[in-house]
């Protein structure tokens, strides 16, 4: 790697090092340290980058989603710093076109493992040289934005998770209808949760139903009152106590009435004796 493509590198990163070699040794696969004994390998700021990726994934997840349990941020978490996401995030900046590879190992450039390695190798390198912001700065811009504007929340998993950490057991869905043609057609599913129906929901796939079930189950279970008093669907408490105060009112009025009725109908035998 020469002076034009360390500096072509930086550009690409949005960043310039203080540390040159550092920069390079990102770039060095195991395979190319093998064949070159003087060129350290990236593997060690690999297992720093996976640590200060997961911190600052964590953190993101953890101030965004203030209503998500630890299960579900687990697994929100999983969906940027896993292999996949990892590596189309390395291919589609162009990252992985600078890397050293063994002379064996040239046509591995694209696989996913490799430009996973990469990029946690890109950000452990980045801490060092410029410290926790510089490092954030490059995962925010390329791994967290794109990802920001297409977020799509697992509400079925939200909702599990929510519905056993109250001992509520695990929801159930069912099909309740299916119309329209085979190539077009629109499932209406209804939500269980101890045997009770919570909700229901339409959607062009059983799955998309699913999940607008979950969320509307999760938005009737987080409600103030809801969540406060953790009545299920179709309670209300005051609403219920409201009843209950008519109903004794209405006893009363009523034991009144019978009361005077009687008197009356007393004087009234009384007077005709």
């Amino acid at each position: 790697m020469g002076i034009f493509e360390l500096s072509e590198v930086e550009k690409t990163l949005g960043y310039v090092f203080k540390d040159k070699n550092l920069l390079r040794t990102c770039f060095v696969h195991s395979s190319f340290s093998n064949e070159n004994k003087s060129s350290e390998s990236n593997e060690r700021l690999e297992f720093l980058g996976d640590s200060v990726l997961g911190m600052v994934v964590a953190e993101y997840l953890f101030l965004r989603d203030k209503e998500f349990r630890e299960g579900v941020l687990t697994s929100e978490k999983q969906k940027y710093v896993s292999s996949v996401p990892l590596a189309e995030t390395t291919r589609k900046i162009g990252l992985n076109k600078f890397l050293l590879l063994g002379v064996g190992n040239e046509s591995d450039r694209d696989k996913n493992s490799i430009c996973e390695d990469l990029y946690e190798a890109i950000v452990g390198g980045l801490y060092l040289d410029g410290g926790i912001e510089v490092a954030k700065k490059f995962i925010y811009s390329t791994l967290l934005t794109d990802r920001v504007k297409e977020k799509t929340v697992d509400y079925k998993s939200e909702l599990q998770v929510y519905t056993q950490s109250k001992k509520m057991g695990v929801p159930t869905y069912k099909v309740l209808s299916q119309i329209g043609p085979s190539n077009n057609p629109t499932f209406t599913v209804a939500l269980f949760v101890q045997n009770k129906q919570i909700c229901s929901d339409t959607g062009n796939k059983k799955s998309v139903a699913e999940q607008l079930c979950a969320k509307k189950a999760l938005e009737i279970y987080k409600g103030k009152k809801l969540k406060k008093q953790n009545f299920p669907k179709g309670i209300n408490k005051n609403t219920t106590n409201k009843k209950r105060k008519n109903n004794v009112n209405y006893n009363k009025k009523a034991l009144i009435k019978n009361s005077a009725n009687i008197f009356k109908k007393n004087q009234k035998n009384n007077g005709a004796k």
